[in-house]
């Protein structure tokens, strides 16, 4: 793994763990063996932080610590876990409603687009926290930009070569780094939402965020490998394991022809969330398809995209927290 076009190796500069931000960013490039499917702890049930888990929470720390970069602070001590069968998880994030960037107006799930709305291209430089892509000139550089509204811990988006500006519509190509970029570090979690699915943002994006809180779906079984539906939640949705980089070809291509087959139907959209197993022995994608939902969002209403369907609600309302704790899980599904 190489940390710039210099050259420098992983090793190297593996102790270089401060990020100095002031530097330009530099493009990580990995292979093939900088990815690890199954996690081997090391004491107390730990595991050994890898140069990625590094890189993303010492320089997204240090941003969070300046005034007036992040539209408000995320606060840790916010969440809670729901009783009950799937064990929701809930964090109270006021600000996410009331002080996030007004979403976009949607009206379809294949619009152009449009560089006079915002985009990717147009965040503050200091916003960027370093490239990524593997070490093959031909293939995609990733920009790992803060969110400046953010969902969790270390909350950032991944922007897919931003300078082609590509709408939010999912290739595989992107799909495959994102499977990628969380078996580079451990406690990484990836989501993509479409047009039509609550997606913000007309410029190809994945949200990235450290999350250790035990998920249902970490634990959920399909139907069988030939029927790859989980029905044990209650949002029911399609799944696929990778155990080794040889099978994320493959699971690409499946993930790519469900995503094809909804772009033939006016009226559906679709959702992504990318985890480890709970055992840690494996990288799971999960993709919802759903009914499309176009015009403008209204933040202080619930609105699901990939985070709630994972389990993980942000709440604007701690009035919702609240009422949802007292009726309890398994009765609000």
């Amino acid at each position: 793994m190489n940390l710039d076009e210099t050259g420098s190796s992983w090793a190297q500069d593996h102790c270089e763990v401060l990020i100095l931000h002031s530097l330009i960013p530099r493009i990580v490039r990995y292979t093939d063996a900088n990815l690890l499917f199954k996690l081997h702890p090391v004491v107390d049930k730990s595991y050994q932080a890898t140069f990625i888990d590094h890189l993303l929470e010492k320089s997204w720390t240090q941003l969070h610590a300046i005034d007036d970069l992040f539209l408000y602070k995320f606060n840790p001590s916010a969440k809670q876990t729901i009783p009950g069968k799937y064990k929701f998880l809930t964090h109270l994030n006021v600000g996410r409603a009331v002080a996030r960037r007004q979403p976009q107006l949607v009206t379809s799930t294949t619009l152009p687009f449009d560089g006079n709305k915002f985009n990717f291209n147009k965040i503050k430089p200091q916003e960027l926290l370093f490239k990524v892509s593997r070490d093959d000139s031909d293939c995609p550089v990733a920009h790992i930009i803060i969110n400046n509204s953010p969902i969790e811990y270390c909350s950032s988006l991944m922007v897919i070569d931003p300078e082609k500006c590509l709408p939010q519509r999912l290739t595989s190509s992107s799909l495959q780094m994102a499977i990628e970029f969380c078996a580079l570090g451990q406690y990484y979690r990836l989501g993509f939402n479409s047009l039509g699915a609550e997606a913000s943002v007309n410029h190809c994006h994945w949200h990235v965020y450290h999350q250790r809180d035990y998920l249902y779906l970490q634990s959920v079984s399909v139907v069988s490998e030939s029927n790859p539906i989980f029905t044990d939640f209650p949002l029911p949705g399609f799944m696929f394991e990778i155990t080794s980089a040889s099978m994320i070809p493959q699971v690409v291509f499946k993930v790519m022809r469900l995503v094809d087959h909804v772009y033939t139907h006016d009226d559906q959209a679709y959702n992504l969330f990318i985890t480890r197993n709970e055992s840690n022995d494996s990288i799971r994608v999960f993709i919802w398809i759903r009914k499309a939902s176009f015009g403008l969002k209204n933040q202080f209403k619930f609105n699901p995209a990939f985070l709630e369907l994972s389990g993980f609600f942000n709440l604007n309302n701690v009035l919702l927290m609240i009422e949802d704790d007292n009726v309890g899980c398994d009765k609000t599904c």
